[in-house]
């Protein structure tokens, strides 16, 4: 009985013991299955345009934007900084090498540098297209004429580069989940954040009275400086173990030599000719040496270094004066400036507006020709008159051509540059918006303010240093100085309204935007 007993126990223990393994086993294979469905949807999705274009990846205030629309940024401050670099952004983002390995700093990866521009770029449209829409701004026809414009342009330029159509040309450039609607909605937000930011920095209003005020509190900022400086180095030398000689120098006896070099410096001069013959007395073994370029400053007050510009702005300051001026204590260049003050402008002159556009100086380098020889002097002094010659030449076809048939307005004259540059005849060109004399080549400016000029002039004027320039003069704007004073007021107004405006407006991502920048390999 006992045996019979003991072994209808072992059954039931193992039937139970094969029912749990049984039951294990469906949930196991439910589980299972269930994964698979949710890893297909989720690849499914992210395949698809919808996870892209779709799904929040950021936050900002009220609004919120799919990864796409961070794209559209992201790919914006890059190619802004790409395009401002040049060359040196090739050697700085080599091909090949991921952002995420190049180091913007010690522990900031560029990846992780341009998604933080990015954001901040996205923040600031979003808080100017909403502060927009509660004073009730909207785009104007021409504005929005200029989107439509923008987007058909971008079209042509897709088929030009090879691509079958414009989608397919966005993707390229932004990334998966890029649509002309995404894109469309993008440039839309762009154009009236833009459009609304100048709105705005026009709304603030200032009596003549305040804008005197403003420049005279800030004048040793506004007025232009125009003098000449040369600096002799007073930082530590330590000795170089490839000559014979001891050349170490002690931070003390670098500082003390600068000084006791620019106190001769001074003594020596009298006139600013004097000046000149001492600094090229001092490089005379230096052929390249161009003592009245490489000694000439001119700048406003507030784009000149702190360790001279005390000097230069004092009251007290007047033409023909010279002295040494030693750098700060902290400075991270140290030594002695020998400068000599020429003139302080207050910009006490009328403005003047019109429109340029540049031919460039193409000149061909034949220090080297293909007998290895070279040019002589001669030659490249041929060279330099055939190159003026010929941006001179195209200059004044191109000013004949619009006198010819052009439409004889500002904007008709725009318009002929405007298809010059498309045909690559000129390399710039731009509206003169209440410029002054001190902020354009010395031969442009003595054509704009030539007493005999009228409006609707035009002109080729050449440069030396740029090439020749084809104007148009459109006439006086007011007192440099005020405009000055009062773009400055405005301009500190509208950066204090945006900063208080910033803050209602916090940006948030999302973890879908962490999800894919793993994956898409945008982002930090």
């Amino acid at each position: 009985m006992s045996e019979y007993v003991s072994a209808k126990a072992a059954r039931r223990a193992n039937e139970e013991r094969e029912r749990r393994e049984k039951k294990k086993y469906t949930i196991t294979v439910s589980v299972i299955v269930a994964i698979v469905l949710v890893l297909v949807i989720f690849v499914g999705l992210f395949g698809s345009n919808l996870f892209y274009n779709k799904t929040a990846a950021v936050k900002i205030g009220d609004r919120k934007y799919s990864v796409a629309d961070f794209n559209y940024n992201y790919f914006a401050v890059f190619n802004s900084f790409y395009s401002q670099y040049g060359q040196l952004a090739q050697l700085m983002f080599p091909s090949g090498v991921s952002l995420r390995d190049s180091m913007y700093s010690e522990d900031t990866s560029w990846a992780q540098y341009f998604e933080t521009q990015a954001l901040a770029r996205m923040q600031t449209l979003t808080m100017l297209a909403e502060e927009a829409e509660k004073e009730g701004y909207t785009l104007s026809q021409a504005e929005l004429d200029d989107v439509d414009a923008t987007v058909k342009t971008l079209a042509t330029s897709a088929v030009g580069n090879g691509f079958s159509d414009l989608p397919s040309y966005l993707v390229y450039c932004y990334g998966k989940g890029m649509t002309e609607k995404v894109f469309r909605e993008n440039l839309l937000l762009e154009t009236l954040a833009t459009s609304f930011s100048s709105h705005k920095l026009d709304s603030f209003t200032y009596t003549d009275e305040e804008i005197a005020a403003s420049y005279e509190e800030h004048k040793d900022e506004y007025d232009y400086f125009s003098f000449r400086f040369y600096k002799f180095d007073g930082s530590a030398v330590t000795d170089d173990a490839e000559t014979e000689e001891d050349e170490t120098l002690s931070a003390e006896d670098a500082m003390n030599k600068a000084k006791e070099e620019a106190d001769k410096f001074v003594a020596a001069v009298k006139t600013e000719q004097d000046y000149l013959d001492y600094a090229a007395e001092l490089n005379k073994d230096n052929e390249d040496y161009d003592a009245e370029a490489n000694t000439k400053g001119g700048s406003l007050g507030s784009s000149i270094n702190s360790d001279i510009i005390d000097w230069l702005a004092d009251s007290a300051r007047k033409a023909g004066d010279v002295a040494s001026v030693k750098t700060p204590d902290d400075s991270t260049s140290p030594g002695y400036y020998v400068l000599y003050f020429l003139n302080r402008d207050n910009n006490d002159f009328e403005a003047v507006s019109g429109y340029y556009g540049l031919v460039p100086l193409e000149t061909e380098d034949t220090s080297d020709d293909e007998t290895g020889e070279g040019e002589d002097s001669s030659s490249a002094i041929s060279d330099e008159a055939a190159a003026k010659l010929k941006a001179e030449g195209t200059a004044n076809e191109i000013l004949e051509a619009y006198n010819t048939d052009g439409d004889k307005t500002y904007d008709g004259f725009a318009e002929a540059l405007a298809y010059a540059q498309a045909d690559e005849l000129i390399s710039e060109s731009g509206a003169l918006t209440s410029v002054g004399r001190n902020d354009l080549p010395e031969s442009v400016v003595a054509w704009l303010y030539d007493e005999s000029r009228k409006e609707g002039d035009t002109g080729t004027v050449f440069d030396e240093d740029y090439g020749c320039f084809i104007l148009y003069y459109t006439g006086t704007d007011g007192n440099y100085g005020m405009l000055m004073a009062e773009s400055y007021m405005k301009s500190d107004a509208y950066s204090a309204w945006q900063e208080e405006a910033l803050k209602g407006y916090t940006v948030d991502t999302q973890w879908e935007m962490a999800l894919t920048k793993k994956i898409s390999a945008l982002g930090g």
